[in-house]
C-alpha cells in the first residue's frame, strides 16, 4: 500500500515537472516532501504525507532553516515550495530573528527585498495572491524588528516599488502595508 501511495505521489510530482517551464530540475527530496505534505488530491498515501510533514517540521527547527529557504525560495518553480519557504521564513522572523547577527539579517532582508519586487514585476505567470499575501507578512515580521534600527529606508523602499509601475507593484505596496498594520501597528 505504502508503494503504491509512493508511485502516485512521484507521479504527482512528475506531472508537475513535466508541466514545469523546460529545462528545470526535477525537485529534490526537500521539494517532493513539501509537495507530499501539501497534497490535498489523496494521491499521497497518507503515512508518505505524515513522514514528509516530520522531516519538514524537522527542518523547520533547525537554527539556519531561514537560510535553506533563502536560497530554495529563488530556485524552485513549485508555488507549494515557495510558501512553504515563506511559512517558515515567518516563523523564524518571530522566533528567531533578533538572535540574528547584522550579516545574516541584512541577507535576509535583501532576499526578501528582491522577492517583492519580482512580486511587483513578474507578469507572466504573475506571483500567485497568496504568496503575496505570506511574502507580505514575511516583510511585515521584518519591519516590526528591524525598523528603524537595520532598515532605516524601509518606507522609502516601499513607495519606491510603485515605480516598478503598474497594478501589480500597487497590489504588493497595498498587501505590504496591510501586513505591516496587521503585524507591527
Amino acid at each position: 500500500h505504502t508503494h503504491d501511495g509512493a508511485a502516485a505521489a512521484a507521479a504527482v510530482v512528475h506531472q508537475r515537472s513535466a508541466a514545469a517551464a523546460a529545462g528545470r530540475a526535477m525537485a529534490d527530496d526537500t521539494e517532493k516532501a513539501i509537495i507530499y505534505a501539501f497534497d490535498q488530491s489523496g494521491a499521497v498515501a497518507p503515512e508518505l504525507r505524515e513522514r514528509a510533514l516530520a522531516y519538514l517540521q524537522d527542518l523547520q527547527a533547525s537554527p539556519d532553516a531561514w537560510k535553506a529557504c533563502a536560497g530554495r525560495y529563488q530556485s524552485t518553480g513549485y508555488t507549494e515550495v515557495r510558501f512553504w519557504c515563506l511559512q517558515t521564513l515567518a516563523a523564524a522572523c518571530k522566533d528567531r530573528l533578533p538572535t540574528l547577527d547584522a550579516n545574516d539579517a541584512a541577507q535576509l532582508r535583501g532576499a526578501v527585498a528582491s522577492w517583492v519586487h519580482e512580486a511587483c514585476t513578474r507578469n507572466d505567470p504573475p506571483v500567485p495572491p497568496f504568496i503575496k499575501n505570506k511574502l507580505a507578512q514575511v516583510t511585515a515580521l521584518l519591519v516590526r524588528h528591524d525598523y528603524p534600527a537595520r532598515w532605516p529606508r524601509f518606507f522609502h523602499e516601499l513607495i519606491g516599488l510603485l515605480s516598478a509601475g503598474g497594478e501589480a507593484a500597487a497590489d504588493v505596496f497595498c498587501r505590504i502595508l496591510d501586513a505591516v498594520d496587521d503585524e507591527v501597528i
